[in-house]
C-alpha cells in the first residue's frame, strides 16, 4: 500500500496534478478500490468528485502554479542570457530581449547566468580529483601527512594525469616492500620530487617483475629479487637463491 502511495505521488508530481489522482489512473497505477479506501482510512488520501487527492500535498510538494512560475523564470533567464550574447534563437514569444551595453560587456548589475553551470562543473571535477587521490593514497606505502599529500596531489594533477601517478606509486610501493619505514619517503615529498617518473625497474637491477611467485623475496612479501633489503642486511634467506 505504501508502495502504491509513493508511485501515485511520483505520477502526480510529474503531471503537476497538485496531488489529484483521477479514477482512471487508479487501475493504471495497479491500485484496487480496496487499497484506495485503505489510503483514505489511513488519512493519506481523501475522496474527491473525480477520484482521490493527497492530503497536505502543498505542504510537502511544490504546486503546479509554483512549478510553472519557476519554469517561466528559468526560461526568461536563459533568453536574457542568449540576448546578451546576441543569440536570439529559441527566445520564447513575449520574452523581452536584453540589449547589450554599449561597452560590449554584459550588464555588471545583472548576475552572471553561467555561475550555476560553472559551479556544477567545478563540483564534478572536485569529486573526480578526490576519488583519484583516494585511490592513489590507498596504494602509497607510507600513510603519513595525508592532508599535505592531498594538497600536493591536487597541484601535481594540473600537469600530470591520474594514471601516471597511480602507476608510479604502484612501482614505488613494490620497490619499498620490506624496506625500513624511515627510508620510505613521505607522500607529499614523493610528489614534490616528481618520483612518479623514476625508473624503479632499473633501481632493482632486475627486469620488470612478473606475477611469478618464484621471482619475489620469501621474507619480504612482494619485494622482487634480488632483494635489496636482504642485501643491506647481508642476509640471503633460504629459498631466495636462484
Amino acid at each position: 500500500m505504501i508502495g502504491l502511495w509513493t508511485l501515485s505521488g511520483a505520477w502526480c508530481a510529474k503531471e503537476l496534478t497538485d496531488g489529484k489522482v483521477p479514477l482512471h489512473m487508479i487501475d493504471e497505477l495497479g491500485c484496487t478500490t480496496a487499497q484506495a479506501r485503505m489510503l483514505v482510512e489511513c488519512g493519506l488520501w481523501a475522496e474527491a468528485p473525480t477520484g482521490y487527492v493527497f492530503i497536505g500535498w502543498a505542504k510537502y510538494q511544490p504546486t503546479r502554479e509554483k512549478v510553472e512560475a519557476e519554469r517561466k523564470k528559468e526560461a526568461e533567464r536563459k533568453a536574457a542570457y542568449r540576448a546578451s550574447r546576441g543569440d536570439t534563437v529559441g527566445t520564447p514569444p513575449g520574452v523581452p530581449l536584453v540589449s547589450q551595453p554599449e561597452s560590449g560587456h554584459p550588464d555588471p548589475t545583472r548576475p552572471d547566468p553561467t555561475n550555476k553551470e560553472k559551479d556544477i562543473v567545478h563540483a564534478a571535477r572536485a569529486r573526480e580529483l578526490a576519488n583519484d587521490f583516494d585511490e592513489w593514497w590507498l596504494v602509497y606505502p607510507k600513510k603519513q601527512g595525508k592532508e599535505a599529500a592531498r594538497r600536493k596531489y591536487l597541484t601535481v594533477r594540473k600537469t600530470v594525469d591520474a594514471e601516471t601517478l597511480l602507476e608510479g606509486v604502484r612501482a614505488y610501493a613494490l620497490i619499498s616492500a620490506g624496506e625500513d619505514r624511515q627510508f620510505v619517503k613521505l607522500p607529499a615529498g614523493w610528489l614534490n620530487d616528481g618520483r612518479w617518473a623514476d625508473d624503479y625497474t632499473a633501481a632493482t637491477g632486475a627486469s620488470k617483475p612478473t606475477a611469478s611467485r618464484q621471482q619475489f623475496c620469501l621474507e619480504h612479501d612482494g619485494y622482487p629479487l634480488p632483494c635489496d633489503a636482504c642485501a643491506r642486511n647481508s642476509e640471503i634467506p633460504e629459498g631466495n637463491q636462484f
